[in-house]
């Protein structure tokens, strides 16, 4: 019992490093488990509310609070355990220790969360781009034309903004998008 109490550095520190290195393992073992099970866990981000789906990746995100937890806990182990600081000082220096590991956990998932792309265009981005349609549109009726985008086709919903009749095999225009309707003009190329 004695060499696990000597290996956790817990001999000299009492209840504060027994606090300390369970913040940090529990840290750690949530931290290794979003690691493992990646896009399962997550719903953690939804969950919690940290991600504010901003577009970007959040900074404050499930995995840097971990770290800055991770990083304080280690901290404040390390030095009522081993160090024998007490609780007071312990906790301000880990502070600086769970933010030296909260910020670059926080920046690398920032960085590869704007490395994300996706193969879908939104509604905005389809106007004034060519389209070719594939079910026949009436003057004043809906119809369905293929769009080509990001090396991928989407069929969608159609409408002629000069209430023309179009054919399937024409390419027209999209001038504008509501409602999942795009609304399309002769004059494409």
């Amino acid at each position: 019992m004695d060499f696990l109490r000597d290996l956790l550095f817990l001999s000299g520190g009492g209840i504060d490093s027994i606090i300390f290195a369970a913040i940090a393992v529990i840290a750690f073992i949530f931290l290794i488990g979003i690691l493992i099970l990646g896009e399962a866990a997550d719903f953690a981000d939804d969950f919690l509310g940290f991600d504010f789906d901003s577009g970007v990746g959040s900074f404050l995100s499930t995995q840097t609070i971990l770290a800055f937890l991770m990083g304080f806990g280690a901290t404040g182990w390390i030095l009522t355990g081993y160090g024998g600081l007490g609780a007071v000082p312990a906790t301000a220096w880990s502070l600086g220790g769970g933010f030296s590991l909260m910020l670059p956990i926080g920046l690398l998932h920032k960085s590869m969360s704007r490395q994300q792309g996706s193969t879908n265009v939104s509604e905005e981005d389809a106007v004034n781009r060519d389209i070719v349609v594939v079910l026949d549109v009436p003057a004043d009726g809906l119809g369905q034309g293929r769009l080509q985008e990001m090396g991928s086709t989407r069929t969608v919903t159609i409408r002629t903004e000069e209430s023309v009749p179009l054919r399937a095999g024409e390419v027209v225009k999209i001038t504008k998008s509501i409602g999942g309707v795009y609304y399309v003009e002769k004059g494409a190329g």
